[in-house]
């Protein structure tokens, strides 16, 4: 598959993981759009990945705020063909050693989360006619 110029949305690229999904991706010329919620670490990578990665800080449970970076980020001639939910959160813990708070976490980040970025390019892409979207959810 060719998917040179390409867009990819990524997130949790911040973990090892997504720096070699964004690595990956961008080796392939596919412009990459890397979510994490730490600003630093997301200017390191971008000195370490190149003009190809553009860091993006957000919180992927922040439903207001992903809407508006789509908004402001895409449009019918710019929107991503490649969606990688990577970002989550795991408690490796007992049932009964697991606080609500730490359930509601993960649930928060490892499913809406991915409902909120996924859900948000729909809109878009029916516009476009674009009809593949990749979208993998990693639960560890």
């Amino acid at each position: 598959m060719n998917l040179k110029r390409k867009i990819a949305v990524v997130t949790g690229v911040s973990s090892e993981f997504g720096i070699a999904l964004a690595s990956a991706l961008i080796a392939k010329d596919v412009l990459v759009y890397g979510i994490a919620r730490k600003l630093e670490k997301l200017n390191a990578l971008q000195t370490q990945l190149g003009k190809s990665f553009t860091p993006v800080a957000l919180e992927i449970t922040d439903q207001k705020a992903i809407t508006v970076w789509v908004k402001n980020t895409f449009s019918e001639s710019h929107t991503p063909d490649i969606i990688i939910n990577n970002a989550g959160i795991g408690y490796l813990r007992k049932m009964d050693e697991l606080s609500q708070e730490q359930w509601h976490q993960m649930i928060n980040a490892n499913l809406n989360g991915t409902f909120y970025l996924t859900s948000s390019f729909v809109p878009l892409r029916k516009k476009t006619r674009i009809s593949v979207t990749l979208s993998i959810l990693i639960l560890f």
